[in-house]
């Protein structure tokens, strides 16, 4: 199925976002996770186009890790990215970094991305 079937599909239905979640490729390092978002995100961006909420975040361990500029280049070279559920297990300072990378290429692109949290205890 290609971008425009999947996303007429999903009109049809009446969804208004889509939640994309990548692999978690436990290999890739944080430099080659950001190469790799980068293609994946903008191929889906384009081919898909209509909102999406990405999900995904730094993590205190392994290898698995979107680092805040790799959260900036996503949100300025994505133009359906309308919200980030970031995954930071617990961690507050990672959050706001996560936030910062976010408001900066708000202040770039003049689009705001939202920032969600992701069942993390500090939310409330």
């Amino acid at each position: 199925m290609d971008g425009n079937s999947a996303r007429e599909i999903q009109k049809d239905a009446g969804v208004d976002a889509v939640l994309f979640m990548p692999p978690n490729l436990m290999a890739w390092d944080p430099k080659q996770l950001m190469i790799s978002l980068w293609s994946t995100l903008r191929g889906f961006d384009k081919q898909v186009n209509m909102p999406f909420i990405f999900f995904g975040g730094p993590t205190a361990e392994g290898t698995y890790q979107i680092l805040p500029k790799t959260f900036k280049r996503l949100a300025v070279e994505t133009e359906n990215l309308v919200a980030w559920k970031i995954n930071t297990r617990y961690d507050l300072g990672a959050f706001k970094s996560c936030l910062n990378a976010l408001r900066a290429a708000g202040k770039e692109t003049g689009r705001h991305v939202a920032a969600l949290t992701a069942g993390d205890p500090y939310t409330g």
